[in-house]
């Protein structure tokens, strides 16, 4: 393989690992969360897993809204290009 090829190919693990560790770390501080909501009683456990589904709801929503943004700002700027 070539340099730039291996520099690709490094980029782009670097930025999967990045995103591995964020999943990581994001999973494993819900379920800690539940762990300690479960042990306070099932009013606790309750209220956290509604607050977990709204925020679960928010969250896809501004992903879905960021996707949208960066491939309306890819085709405007292939647009732009050529």
């Amino acid at each position: 393989a070539t340099a730039p090829e291996r520099a690709g190919v490094c980029a782009y693990l670097s930025s999967s690992g990045d995103m591995v560790v964020r999943s990581l770390l994001l999973s494993s501080s819900v379920w800690a969360m539940s762990v300690i909501a479960a042990r306070l009683g099932t009013e606790v456990l309750s209220a956290h897993q509604v607050l977990l589904q709204l925020w679960m709801v928010t969250s896809y929503i501004c992903d879905g809204i960021a996707d949208a943004g960066t491939m309306r700002g890819a085709a405007l700027l292939g647009a732009t290009i050529q």
